[in-house]
């Protein structure tokens, strides 16, 4: 199993950075080995589906403004982001990636 772990600071409210971070055409912009995805419900919740070039991941975990966590279909890779309001106008995003090699 390998994990990558980036944490880091962006000077606008949790609630934008979340909103930012889970809109599907924003991936490419913010996450470059990404080129396009979509999903699968306008609201995002439990079991929707993200598509991208690097396949299909459910919502397995998901909590307004504070966590998202993804779950390939194949169980091979987990992510997940977090978010905390470190001020008014400054969220710290966490994300982690699990691949598991087995």
């Amino acid at each position: 199993m390998k994990t990558n772990e980036i944490r880091i600071e962006i000077e606008r409210p949790i609630k934008d950075v979340f909103e930012y971070t889970l809109e599907p055409q924003n991936k490419s912009i913010w996450c470059s080995i990404i080129t396009e995805e979509s999903v699968d419900t306008e609201q995002i919740g439990i079991t929707s589906i993200y598509r991208n070039n690097l396949g299909s991941f459910k919502v397995s975990d998901y909590e307004r403004n504070i966590f998202l966590e993804l779950m390939s279909l194949d169980e091979k890779i987990q992510g997940s982001y977090s978010f905390r309001k470190r001020d008014d106008n400054t969220t710290e995003l966490k994300y982690k990636k699990t691949i598991d090699h087995d």
